[in-house]
């Protein structure tokens, strides 16, 4: 079983670029970490500060959409000087809309250190606030870990890249037209 600086260590790697394997280089620079949390139906969402670029909301008329793509890219929006994609994590996790249409969304969009993710914006429910690596449970990092809230019956998971599936930025027609 790994101790918590492995864990810790394995789940920024990909944040940091480097390889997690040895883990006596683990620094006072990886409890400075801070982290945000976003709300998503009753899943809390940890996202390294390191990767966000910034949160906005935006009005849900600026959203440009997009034909053909996975229902989950909800579409684009011109921000900061870039076309940024915006991808509904509600819709990669299959949860349903629920109450009335929304006529803002709050937008995570990440930084270049997110690799090729850069410039994307997931769409959450609600932004929680910040919390320091001590304030979080130390198995959260553990890998395809979800922690159990102590304040009702939220589950805590730490973000990762690889559940935005490939094939999320492939036109749906062309993969269609392709597998004929």
């Amino acid at each position: 079983m790994m101790n918590t600086s492995e864990s810790i260590a394995n789940a920024d790697a990909w944040v940091t670029g480097e390889n997690s394997a040895n883990t006596d280089d683990f620094s006072d620079r990886d409890y400075a970490q801070t982290y945000m949390l976003a709300r998503l139906d009753r899943f809390t969402f940890v996202f390294p500060s390191s990767i966000i670029a910034d949160i906005t909301i935006f009005s849900q008329s600026q959203v440009l959409t997009v034909p053909f793509y996975h229902p989950a890219c909800l579409g684009a929006i011109h921000y900061d000087g870039k076309i940024v994609a915006l991808v509904s994590l509600r819709q990669v996790f299959g949860i349903p809309m629920t109450g009335i249409a929304r006529s803002s969304l709050t937008v995570v969009r990440l930084s270049s250190a997110a690799g090729d993710l850069a410039d994307l914006g997931l769409v959450v429910d609600a932004v929680l606030g910040s919390r320091s690596l001590s304030q979080l449970p130390s198995n959260l990092f553990a890998p395809n870990q979800a922690i159990k809230s102590s304040e009702g019956d939220l589950d805590m998971r730490l973000f990762r890249p690889e559940i935005l599936d490939e094939q999320l930025w492939q036109p749906q027609r062309w993969i269609k037209a392709k597998s004929n």
